[in-house]
């Protein structure tokens, strides 16, 4: 049996598809997400790791196609972008049961390497003219919820630690919790204790607060990272916690063993990785997201916060403080910074972050903002539009009376006598 080419082809492309391996498998996990109890009227937001297929190089952009008859119950970004030198991004969406009837749903989220000048919205590539395949790998994830009306309060407690410091600086506290039911939650209050692991005479209690315990989304992991000022003297310790909600205790973690050393022990260091905007033109007066990547290189979790410096040529404009943040040893976090201007011009946004008593080395990057047309503007535009309205039709009238004596001067002369 002799097959045409032309149909060969879409089913080659279906193959590679579907067996993405054979070309360098871009890679999700999860590869299925799972909302057991969606409430109704609400939303949660989940995240999927994209890893980069083993032929793609330097920075990479995903394509994203949320499918299937229940599509419109998802929403997120139509790319993925992992940078040049990661191997995975985070890909974040939202699944919202606002107009849900009760009931299993199931949607599919396609993460395509789509090659260059290609439209993933043709289909018909292989009936035009010259023989040739196009190959768009990809990889899929299923998304599975269930919508219901009734309310579940659940939740799991899934570690505790505790970092090394030292005696003169703050105790890093680090904890997470799940919440697996569809309301939100947080536990009413937290109590640490702290044992000297070679002398258990030797403790400590801390407690933190309700009003400093954030909030935990339904079906969202939060791991919170707190600093405590503390009493502990030199030597190793073991933490253990306890959670209460509504004066009751609902459960309690121990934490590795830690240990608090003499001041100027551990070493504090981290990295200005890199300084980026949204895009390099905006229009005054529109917002401008810079995001400052740090990494904690040091052997201490520290509070860091982005510092940035606005010129304009070589004056100083503003001088802009982000918000201060606990970052954990050997972690790598984004800290954003919203930046208007309001005059036009070339702009030179130098930034660095602090942490501890330390700085970073300086990151610039350049910018331009256009000025638009101010309301000012437009009443004076408008207002020389009808100065020449006005005038038109003054000169038209008395062009056509000028024509109309000429024509009929007697007549006109008789009537301007009268």
């Amino acid at each position: 049996m002799i097959l045409n080419w032309k149909v060969c082809l879409p089913l080659i492309g279906i193959i590679a598809f579907l067996i993405p391996q054979v070309v360098g498998a871009i890679g999700v996990s999860p590869p299925v997400i799972e909302i057991p109890n969606l409430l109704r009227d609400s939303s949660q937001t989940k995240v999927i790791s994209v890893s980069r297929g083993s032929e793609d190089q330097g920075e990479v952009t995903y394509t994203v196609r949320i499918r299937g008859e229940y599509a419109h119950y998802i929403s997120g970004p139509e790319k993925v972008v992992i940078p040049a030198g990661k191997d995975l991004a985070q890909y974040s969406f939202e699944v919202n049961a606002k107009e849900a009837a009760l009931g299993n749903y199931e949607v599919l989220i396609d993460f395509l390497r789509v090659p260059v000048g290609l439209d993933t919205g043709s289909v018909e590539e292989g009936d035009k003219a010259g023989a040739y395949v196009t190959v768009v790998t990809g990889a899929t994830a299923t998304v599975k919820f269930t919508v219901t009306d009734e309310q579940i309060l659940e939740y799991k407690l899934v570690s505790f630690q505790v970092r090394d410091t030292e005696t003169d600086k703050p105790l890093f506290i680090k904890y997470s919790i799940d919440n697996t039911g569809n309301v939100e939650w947080k536990p009413s209050k937290i109590e640490l204790f702290f044992t000297d692991v070679l002398d258990d005479t030797k403790k400590s209690t801390l407690e933190i607060l309700n009003k400093d315990i954030p909030i935990v989304k339904p079906g969202e992991r939060k791991e919170m990272v707190t600093d405590l000022p503390h009493d502990l003297l030199e030597g190793a310790y073991i933490g253990q916690v306890k959670f209460y909600y509504k004066d009751e205790l609902v459960g309690e973690l121990s934490s590795q063993q830690f240990k608090v050393y003499p001041p100027g022990t551990l070493r504090q260091a981290g990295e200005l990785v890199s300084l980026t905007t949204n895009k390099s033109e905006y229009k005054t007066g529109e917002k401008i997201k810079l995001e400052a990547v740090f990494k904690n290189t040091g052997e201490i979790p520290v509070k860091a916060l982005l510092i940035t410096e606005i010129y304009k040529g070589d004056e100083l404009k503003d001088l802009l403080r982000g918000e201060e943040i606990i970052i954990d040893k050997g972690e790598e976090t984004t800290l954003p910074q919203i930046i208007e201007l309001v005059k036009s011009g070339e702009y030179t946004l130098s930034a660095h972050v602090e942490y501890g008593n330390r700085k970073t080395e300086t990151k610039s990057v350049e910018i331009l903002a256009k000025g638009s047309i101010s309301l000012l503007s437009s009443v004076v535009i408008l207002a020389l539009v009808i100065v020449i309205i006005f005038a038109g039709v003054f000169i038209y009238k008395r062009a056509k009376r000028k024509k109309r004596d000429l024509q009929c001067p007697d007549i006109n002369k008789k009537k301007d006598e009268v």
